[in-house]
């Protein structure tokens, strides 16, 4: 699920990024879940903690430039290893993706790995398509819970750490997320700062800033992620082979800083771009290109011309 950043990231060994279609996930003997979700979504071999920037590509993207710096998101995110990137760069995507107000980072990470491993399958945490019903209500139901409702049905949390033993793990991000409210009252606290100091000591200007330029944009920009989940697996484009039914969608695509091409990230995962047609807007994935070539981030993960060849189903637009 869209989404800014979510994560940064680091590795234990570097491996050629080797894209291939995903595989059911069944239990493996004497291999734990974890090992073989991650192989299912990311198959590079040895890498053990490493963001990339995916609904989460950025987690906040920009908090609206600086709210809307979030994931993909990563969301940076945990969650598919697209790139690697050093402890300091690590630490701050971590800490904007919590400061847009979507869960801690774990949370966050283990809840878009399942929405992956069962991706409009039963146990898909968000899939509009299972267990809603047929006709039109069944679709309205469906999309209701995608956008929202399954967040009141299961609190937005994946439980245990089928998912997620390798970030719990994370000395680093276990820290951002025990101090996640902090990350939440700096959000919330930087509009009312501007607020209160630009009109003179004004505690009501404060708060009217906190207002607008807190909990209002919190508010869109939360529907905008939602809508990756919602209409971007309901309507739009299939142009590659995956086994869900993402698709990519422009409108959201713009919405979201490139989280919208939706069916290019499900049929790519460890993609840390999402815009793989010149015409496809991804600022995410300009921000992490610029980052590469400042050398703040490196062993950036794009899927070749051969493997999108074999996957695509419709012509390059």
């Amino acid at each position: 699920m869209k989404c800014v950043i979510l994560a940064a990231g680091y590795a234990t060994r570097l491996y050629p990024l080797t894209l291939t279609q995903p595989k059911p996930l069944l239990p493996v003997a004497g291999k734990p879940m974890i090992d073989h979700v991650l192989d299912n979504l990311t198959p590079i071999p040895g890498i053990e903690r490493v963001f990339i920037v995916t609904n989460a590509k950025f987690a906040g993207q920009f908090q609206k430039w600086a709210d809307d710096y979030r994931a993909r998101k990563a969301r940076v995110d945990f969650t598919h290893k697209g790139f690697e990137a050093r402890l300091p760069v690590k630490v701050t995507l971590g800490v904007l993706g919590c400061m847009t107000m979507q869960g801690p980072i774990i949370q966050w990470v283990t809840d878009h790995r399942k929405h992956h491993a069962l991706s409009d399958q039963p146990g898909d945490p968000h899939s509009p398509h299972v267990g809603h019903g047929d006709g039109f209500w069944g679709a309205a139901r469906g999309f209701a819970h995608a956008h929202v409702g399954w967040m009141f049905s299961n609190l937005g949390m994946e439980q245990g750490r089928v998912y997620g033993k390798d970030l719990y793990e994370d000395r680093v991000l276990v820290w951002l997320d025990r101090l996640y409210l902090l990350w939440v009252a700096i959000s919330l606290g930087i509009p009312f700062a501007i607020g209160y100091f630009l009109g003179g000591g004004s505690v009501a200007l404060g708060l009217e800033a906190l207002v607008w330029g807190g909990l209002f944009r919190i508010f869109l920009y939360q529907h905008a992620t939602f809508s990756v989940n919602s209409i971007c697996h309901m309507f739009g484009k299939q142009e590659y082979r995956s086994r869900d039914e993402a698709r990519n969608n422009w409108v959201v695509a713009l919405l979201v800083f490139g989280e919208g091409w939706h069916n290019n990230h499900h049929a790519f995962p460890a993609s840390a771009r999402h815009g793989l047609s010149r015409f496809q807007f991804d600022v995410s994935w300009w921000v992490i290109r610029t980052m590469e070539r400042v050398r703040l981030v490196w062993n950036v993960k794009t899927p070749s011309g051969d493997q999108r060849a074999r996957r695509r189903l419709l012509p390059e637009s």
